[in-house]
């Protein structure tokens, strides 16, 4: 039978007899048993008359839950009925720790690649100013200029001038917040496609496809761009980037 309620009160819950149990619990007519004879879901809707239910306990001993089969009319329950119902709580309490095994694997799973993917990004990026570092730069200059498709590769090497000098003066914080500025800089200036790092120290760099030289000027340029954002300390001249480039032709 049906039974549209979705929760009941426990003191005229059925089934909180039945999760106490170590084995099927079977009520063959409720009007019979005195445990429910007054019982509102026995004398109003649903009527119930018959119940069996099966503790669903883990294999930690937890009881979880119950299996219930519920009619409005009085019957029997024999020993095979029994069997049957408790062989189907057993199969419905290993779907239930599967599940929990299958979200718990999924979930350390999730937490491994997102370890994995941190140190990933740890091992090839900056940890001050988040560019790629001097490992990648070099991993992906040898990969483009060991592809093919494209005709050239260009690489632009800048560094701060007088940095030390200003980290002498003003201190290490201000140096550490100026690699920063210049990494954004460079970051924003940057099109799909290329890359740009800090290979150390005050040590910048620009990895490039290019066509030709011209090209490569026009590159240059657009990262220079950054010469003319404002950079607030005691010695601007210390913000000043040197620059040189070079495009590089794939050997066919």
């Amino acid at each position: 039978m049906g039974f549209d309620a979705t929760e009941s009160p426990r003191d005229v819950a059925f089934c909180s007899h039945a999760i106490l149990q170590s084995d099927v619990f079977v009520v063959e007519n409720a009007l019979e048993d005195p445990r429910f004879a007054g019982n509102p879901h026995v004398n109003g809707d649903p009527h119930i008359r018959f119940y069996a239910g099966a503790p669903l306990i883990d294999s930690a001993g937890n009881a979880l839950g119950t299996l219930c089969v519920i009619d409005r009319s009085a019957r029997r329950f024999d020993e095979p009925d029994r069997r049957l119902l408790a062989s189907l709580a057993e199969q419905v309490v290993a779907h239930l720790e599967l599940r929990s095994l299958t979200s718990r694997l999924q979930s350390e799973l999730i937490e491994r690649e997102a370890i994995e993917l941190q140190l990933e990004i740890e091992a090839n990026h900056d940890p001050l100013t988040g560019l790629a570092n001097r490992r990648m730069f070099f991993t992906e200059l040898d990969l483009r200029l060991a592809g093919t498709g494209n005709p050239g590769v260009g690489v632009i090497y800048l560094d701060l001038n007088h940095f030390k000098q200003l980290n002498d003066t003003i201190g290490h914080a201000a140096g550490d917040a100026l690699l920063r500025h210049v990494a954004d800089a460079l970051r924003g200036a940057a099109h799909p496609g290329d890359l740009v790092a800090r290979l150390g120290g005050d040590e910048f760099a620009g990895l490039i496809d290019c066509d030709d030289e011209t090209e490569l000027h026009v590159t240059k340029a657009r990262l220079l761009a950054l010469d003319r954002a404002p950079m607030h300390h005691r010695r601007p001249d210390h913000r000043r980037p040197s620059s040189r480039r070079r495009c590089a032709r794939r050997t066919r």
